[in-house]
């Protein structure tokens, strides 16, 4: 089990139930979904009570999300995603109201230092399609570092979109700051 991770103003935790109206209602939007894999759109608050039912608070096999809270409110999503070959990934996305704050880069750094630091990991991936360069520079300032692309489907666009790849190591970790 992930615990919850605290840096400043930012709290990292399990949803709960109550927080479906607030998820739905930030994530309904097509800014937001068209730059995700598997969310749909229209994003409804059944979809937003389904999904949190189908991650109680458990390590689970494939998905770890969880609430990214700024200043007590609920401002986006997070966590880490299992791919059998490649390993963890990471993802996040954040309400459009909240954009521009640094939420998104602090979130990263710290799912990347609880990934390296108490996981013990070598190795993180992450990625973000190729017209959301905002992505990247997140995950940029983060420590991630371009290794590739492929392309993924998006629910939201029903279409395969180009995504760009990047991995962080924890030999790459060892050498910034955030580390120390």
């Amino acid at each position: 089990m992930i615990p919850v991770l605290k840096s400043g103003e930012l709290t990292i935790r399990p949803f709960s139930m109550a927080d479906a109206p607030r998820l739905a209602g930030l994530i309904n939007n097509w800014n937001i979904v068209s730059m995700l894999t598997r969310v749909p759109y229209p994003y409804e608050i059944d979809h937003a009570r389904e999904w949190i039912a189908s991650h109680p608070d458990i390590q689970q096999e494939g998905d770890i999300p969880r609430a990214i809270v700024w200043q007590g409110e609920l401002v986006g999503a997070t966590g880490y995603h299992h791919l059998k070959e490649a390993g963890w990934e990471i993802g996040y996305w954040i309400g459009q109201p909240y954009w521009g704050r640094g939420i998104a880069t602090k979130t990263a750094r710290l799912l990347v230092k609880h990934a390296f630091a108490d996981w013990k990991l070598g190795r993180l991936i992450s990625g973000h399609f190729a017209d959301n360069p905002a992505s990247g520079r997140v995950l940029e300032k983060a420590g991630f570092r371009y290794v590739g692309e492929e392309m993924r489907y998006s629910s939201a666009r029903e279409e395969e979109v180009r995504c760009l790849l990047l991995e962080q190591t924890l030999s790459d970790y060892l050498l910034t700051e955030d580390a120390a």
